[in-house]
């Protein structure tokens, strides 16, 4: 039965692969010149090498693709968001230096912003980065926070989250520090240990970024735009009850009255497998290879073993 299962999900990567070659041939021209050349580049990566690229990553691209034929586009937004990665300056080991996307961070990123609703809203919903360790994800997670305090609502809500403090605060001081290369005096926003905020201004800002930890005192009166948890693969269960998922279910609850709420849960595979992100990522891998049109708001880069 377990062999039925493998040669079931080997077969299916081949399709997809092949389903991307004409995908390729047929996009080209378009991801090349109205969207960002790395996207061709990643999907190229794709169908040269299979043997380093899962099953889960297939269907992404494959997902892409549908969707491209299914739903309006922003490629202004896209890109936008592009160039604003690429002009901060994140920390590094020889200091702060600004970073080149790589192919995969583009269509990540190309993905979530892209796509529309009939009402012209963002159509992702959701956003699920199960990455590598040393894959930027602090600087990703970041940058999509600063780009909706600067961007987003006029009273947008940003909540960045861990099961530490440390984690949270590590993150939450990036999102600071590139703040701080634009508003070096403070007269923009106002930056404590755990939140910033706009100062009185003339654009009607009244925005807010504000970091969470798991077991820390819940947000329970929020109206969040945008929650970022930082490591929710690390979030753990203990005697059925986790911290971690009581303060997912807060703030994601609370996402109600907004009409682009984005969550994006961005971390690295742990040892616990007795916790809340279990379920979610195994749901977005039965998603992804059995190809669940209701799953389009929510975008999945999966990166493990294959299931094999």
């Amino acid at each position: 039965m377990r062999n039925e299962i493998d040669d079931t999900l080997k077969a299916k990567k081949q399709e997809f692969r092949s389903r991307l070659i004409d995908y390729v041939d047929k996009y080209r021209t378009f991801l090349k010149n109205d969207i960002d050349n790395r996207l061709d580049i990643y999907f190229c990566e794709l169908v040269n090498d299979e043997t380093t690229h899962n099953i889960y990553e297939y269907g992404a691209a494959v997902k892409f693709f549908r969707m491209l034929g299914m739903y309006d586009i922003d490629t202004t937004r896209a890109k936008k968001f592009i160039r604003f990665y690429e002009s901060l300056y994140f920390s590094g080991l020889k200091g702060r230096r600004k970073y080149r996307l790589t192919p995969i961070q583009v269509f990540q990123f190309v993905s979530i912003y892209l796509f529309l609703r009939d009402d012209g809203t963002r159509l992702v919903r959701d956003a699920i980065l199960f990455v590598p360790r040393k894959f930027s994800k602090t600087t990703g997670a970041a940058s999509i926070a600063v780009y909706d305090l600067l961007f987003g609502d006029s009273n947008a809500e940003i909540y960045i989250a861990a099961n530490s403090a440390d984690q949270s605060s590590r993150c939450f001081r990036e999102c600071k520090n590139i703040i701080q290369q634009f508003d070096r005096d403070n007269k923009m926003l106002r930056k404590t240990q755990s939140e910033i905020t706009w100062n009185k201004n003339d654009f009607g800002k009244e925005s807010s970024l504000t970091r969470l930890t798991a077991g820390g005192k819940n947000k329970d009166g929020a109206n969040a735009s945008l929650f970022i948890y930082d490591e929710y693969g690390s979030a753990r269960y203990v005697k059925d009850r986790s911290d971690g998922a009581e303060l997912f279910n807060v703030m994601t609850s609370s996402m109600g009255a907004r009409k682009e709420p984005l969550t994006v849960i961005i971390t690295t595979a742990s040892r616990v497998t007795y916790g809340p992100f279990e379920p979610i990522l195994n749901n977005a891998k039965e998603d992804l290879i059995k190809e669940n049109p209701e799953s389009d708001s929510t975008f999945s880069s999966i990166f493990c073993p294959e299931p094999w």
